[in-house]
């Protein structure tokens, strides 16, 4: 059995990663937490289904939850930076499991960390497993906004029209204007589709001190505050053919990472093997909403899939 959760060393600063399985045996998957900033380790419940069939690793990456430090220089907070970390944790676990390959899962912001790693590095990787994937964040706005008001204008939510005819549409001149649609984005169930209090999620989590729960929302702000501009990426124009097996899990509801882009783009991917595959009854965080559907998905078509000719 394998339960580890331990401070490491990576790109000269303190970071902490945990570790969990069944049998060592089995095949390591990093999971990319999305954000900038929203660390997994709270939610690691979540994945508990999947330490049978695979070491389950997440990570709390720089400057993100107990990884958080007010001492962490911001000239470190870069995309560079964090593709640079992401590539030595996985060096770091294939030599800590002696793996030769392992299997990478990208969420949200993570989704780039994750395309670009595989893109550049196909060989450490058995697949790749985009969950919430981030495809064009200049369209995304547009598309935010009137999924926001169409759905307000449903509900008669006076509020929320009010809101957005006074923020006027894309394209927007500040990133204020983006964190307000997405807010209201999330208000119309674009984040979440189901009724779940991730500030109790993470106010339980037994890994964390309470100072790593308030360091928590420190970290998204902090990661967000330096990384944003550089989550702003469209991946269409080079992102569209890798070496390895690649997965796109969507929730139906997502509009804080729009599902009709990913479902563009995967249309456009060229892969030994390719995948889309929808939660019906998810917005952008389906491994939380339909954590059996994602197990199911994990083992019985990812594993099963990406082994076949193995």
């Amino acid at each position: 059995m394998i339960n580890l959760f331990k401070k490491i060393i990576i790109g000269k600063t303190e970071q902490w990663i945990m570790c969990k399985g069944e049998d060592i045996s089995k095949p390591v998957i990093l999971f990319l937490h999305g954000g900038p900033g929203f660390s997994l380790i709270p939610f690691s419940d979540y994945f508990k289904k999947l330490e049978d069939d695979f070491i389950v690793v997440n990570w709390d990456q720089r400057g993100a939850g107990k990884s958080y430090n007010e001492a962490l220089s911001p000239e470190t907070m870069t995309l560079k930076q964090l593709l640079s970390d992401t590539y030595d944790i996985v060096q770091y676990l294939k030599k800590e499991f002696k793996k030769e390959k392992i299997f990478l899962a990208g969420h949200s912001w993570g989704s780039i960390l994750g395309t670009y790693l595989i893109k550049e590095h196909p060989d450490d990787f058995f697949a790749y497993i985009g969950i919430g994937q981030v495809v064009d964040a200049q369209r995304t706005p547009q598309i935010q906004y009137n999924f926001a008001l169409k759905t307000a204008k449903e509900q008669g939510n006076e509020d929320i029209i009010s809101s957005l005819t006074r923020l006027g549409a894309p394209p927007f001149d500040s990133n204020e204007k983006r964190f307000l649609i997405i807010g209201e984005v999330e208000k119309c169930g674009g984040g979440l589709h189901s009724a779940i209090d991730f500030g109790n999620i993470i106010n339980s989590c037994l890994e964390y001190s309470e100072q790593d729960k308030e360091n928590f929302a420190k970290g998204i702000d902090f990661s967000c505050y330096y990384l944003w501009e550089e989550s702003k990426v469209k991946l269409t124009d080079e992102y569209f053919s890798f070496d390895i097996p690649v997965y796109y899990i969507s929730g139906r509801y997502d509009y804080l990472v729009p599902s009709e882009l990913v479902e563009e783009y995967y249309h456009k991917v060229n892969a030994p093997q390719k995948r889309l595959i929808w939660f019906d009854n998810s917005a952008h965080f389906p491994f939380i909403e339909e954590p059996e559907q994602f197990y199911n998905v994990m083992t019985g078509v990812v594993l099963k899939e990406t082994f076949k000719d193995i």
